[in-house]
């Protein structure tokens, strides 16, 4: 890496954009006594396993709220088959352990054993047959593993079967102030809105600030499921959630701005000819031949033939896409031309038309005098 290269980057940079379970799900991805390739794609990939991982734990919850637990839990044949894989993965897990500690083996296992738990949820759903004690089973070994490897969510819902955070001594009241005065606002928006303006989208806009601007400030988070379903709420540490939606509004602007500059940088490309884009790169390039190709590198030495012939090839593309450039802007020149002359006939149509009907106005007027 390196500062003139401009990839270079500072612990603090990654320390903002990454969590700690982050950066240790990363580093289990490596077996301790091999190197580590430490890229920041890798990174971005331990990151999404870490939301991943958090974000199961937040679905157990759900889960929980939606399930009956008066209902039959005789195991069917997609219970047993779940219950069997869980049975199967527990297995490889503790030979992965066994195998000089292979971490990398361990998260895999873990991970796949998330995903089946949503297809086994997903089988489950129609028929409202999830078992509860199956999943909140799979969910505590997974939180006990995962404490094993140093990384810790918050699962004491999943620990101790408590759906329910501890008040803190708080009374009911306290707790309840800030959601009763924001369905209030809330219902009274809604009611001004229905009677004055009668405006459906004003109505759905209010819904998506509550849900995106409002409940994040008191640490929860609806997700909409789509048409016809019902959506789902999760309470969230609002500092961390607060901080990952800051992070995701600012990698948006970045990814946008990006593209901002790589569309102005490839339309500055095309502005030029190939002559001229060549000429230009002196810190590549010192000679040329007579149409403008590179013959020479920046330390003054002889391209080789393959290489001049590939840069022929490419001077010759450039100047391809520079002349259908050209065509472009010409017939975007044109088109604005005939709609400027279009809206200067109309107006003066317009102008005429108002003329005759004034006229005509006079007309009648002295009609109406001498009658």
């Amino acid at each position: 890496m390196s500062k003139s290269l401009k990839n270079f980057k500072k612990i603090t940079d990654f320390i903002s954009l990454y969590t700690p379970n982050a950066f240790r799900l990363y580093f289990c991805n490596s077996k301790w006594d091999m190197d580590m390739d430490f890229t920041e794609n890798g990174l971005s990939m331990a990151s999404a396993n870490d939301k991943k991982i958090s974000e199961f734990f937040q679905n157990i919850k759900v889960w929980a709220r939606e399930n009956d637990l008066k209902r039959d839990l005789k195991l069917d044949k997609d219970d047993t088959d779940f219950n069997n894989f869980f049975t199967k993965v527990k297995k490889d897990i503790h030979q992965f352990f066994c195998d000089n500690f292979n971490t990398p083996g361990v998260v895999s296992n873990l991970l796949e054993l998330i995903k089946k738990t949503y297809e086994y949820q997903d089988k489950c759903s129609p028929k409202k047959t999830l078992k509860l004690h199956l999943v909140y089973g799979v969910a505590k070994y997974i939180s006990d593993i995962l404490k094993c490897l140093g990384l810790v969510y918050n699962t004491e819902f999943v620990d101790y079967f408590r759906l329910s955070e501890s008040d803190g001594g708080k009374n009911a009241e306290e707790i309840l102030t800030p959601f009763i005065n924001v369905i209030t606002d809330f219902r009274g928006e809604i009611k001004d809105t229905c009677i004055m303006d009668k405006d459906v989208k004003k109505v759905l806009t209010i819904c998506d600030k509550l849900r995106d601007d409002i409940l994040p400030n008191l640490g929860v988070r609806i997700e909409d499921k789509g048409k016809g379903e019902k959506s789902v709420w999760k309470f969230f540490d609002k500092e961390e959630y607060l901080k990952e939606k800051e992070k995701e509004k600012e990698l948006k602007e970045n990814k946008k701005n990006q593209k901002e500059a790589e569309a102005k940088e490839r339309e500055l490309k095309l502005s030029l000819t190939a002559k001229e884009y060549y000429a230009k790169q002196t810190d590549k390039y010192s000679e040329f031949d007579s149409n403008g190709v590179p013959t020479k590198n920046a330390k003054g030495n002889a391209l080789s033939q393959e290489q001049y012939n590939k840069l022929k090839k490419e001077f010759a593309k450039h100047d391809k896409q520079h002349q259908k450039w050209v065509e472009q802007q010409n017939k975007k020149g044109t088109e604005g031309d005939k709609k400027g002359k279009k809206k200067k006939k109309d107006k003066g149509e317009k102008g005429e038309n108002e003329n005759q009907e004034d006229e005509k106005k006079e007309e009648n007027k002295e009609e109406e005098k001498l009658e």
